[in-house]
């Protein structure tokens, strides 16, 4: 069980552990371009199923949409910008709900340590599957799961990060 701090933000840290090749990727996507942190957009849909994107590049795998906060941006403002390039549409609301801080360690020992921010939103649509944005070249589908059905490939401790806020598909979060 993570810790929850005294405004309800569950707390939560992840170490990956990664190849030379993988290390100096992640390297360059955050500290060659000012970033500092990241966040995502767990978005339930008005049928209760979470919305997943199936990526393709550095981290292959379902995920939870989102991406990396551009210098001096605030986390919602950088989901918001994320959601609409990934997807092309908005929740209508966004709680922040977990901050992961995450280290990625090189074969070296070397860390690279940023702070990854979860929000809950929700759509008032529903949908079950949709094709990417083509200029999206790492997003091969974007899917919406059941909370009880959620693919097993899923990427980092994006996994971890659903279970924790499970119980927010009923209401207010709740963590296990």
């Amino acid at each position: 069980m993570p810790d929850v701090d005294d405004t309800g933000i569950a707390r939560l840290s992840s170490t990956h552990e990664l190849s030379v090749e993988e290390y100096e990727r992640q390297y360059r996507k955050f500290l060659d371009h000012g970033r500092t942190g990241g966040a995502l957009g767990v978005l339930l849909t008005s049928g209760s199923k979470v919305v997943l994107i199936k990526r393709t590049g550095l981290h292959a795998g379902w995920a939870i949409p989102g991406g990396t906060l551009e210098e001096g941006e605030e986390p919602e403002t950088a989901l918001r910008r994320e959601l609409q390039e990934e997807l092309r549409f908005q929740p209508s609301d966004l709680t922040m709900t977990l901050l992961e801080e995450k280290v990625f360690r090189s074969p070296s020992g070397e860390e690279l340590r940023f702070d990854l921010h979860v929000f809950i939103g929700r759509l008032d649509f529903d949908f079950d599957e949709m094709t990417a944005p083509e200029d999206e070249l790492d997003i091969e589908c974007i899917k919406a799961f059941a909370v009880d059905l959620l693919p097993g490939n899923m990427i980092l401790s994006d996994r971890a990060k659903l279970d924790i806020i499970r119980g927010s598909l009923e209401g207010a979060p709740t963590y296990t």
